[in-house]
């Protein structure tokens, strides 16, 4: 039951590093001056999109690692002979640079992150819009 608890945890954390990693990579520049009211129109809805779009997939890989973790819970709470044992291994899971409580932590950070992205974004649409 463990390993498969365990197993659950890996492509959604895995999922959530990748998501983290391609996020840190983004660039947010204001458009060209110079571009036209439908070219800066076009840059801030696909902008919009994508922050979004990555907004959306890390939510999801959160929840699924939420699950899973109370998944664990619920499972290491009821057993008693392997108790102990249970906990170290998932200890392992929790802890280190990519731990899963440092990767949800990271991910809601982008999250946030990504939502005021998107906010400034939207206002800069209207402002165009108007």
């Amino acid at each position: 039951m463990t390993s498969s608890i365990t197993a659950s945890f890996e492509p959604a954390k895995n999922r959530l590093v990748f998501l983290l990693n391609e996020i840190n990579s983004l660039v947010f520049e204001s458009p060209d001056p110079n571009l036209s009211y439908e070219q800066r129109e076009n840059l801030y809805t696909a902008r919009i999109q994508v922050l979004a779009d990555k907004i959306d997939k890390i939510q999801l890989c959160i929840k699924s690692l939420k699950e899973a973790y109370e998944m664990w819970l619920s499972y290491i709470q009821t057993i008693t002979t392997k108790k102990r044992e249970e906990e170290k291994v998932f200890e392992s899971i929790l802890e280190g640079g990519q731990g899963l409580f440092r990767v949800i932590h990271e991910g809601q950070e982008a999250i946030i992150t990504l939502t005021r992205h998107k906010n400034e974004t939207e206002q800069k649409l209207e402002g165009i819009l108007k």
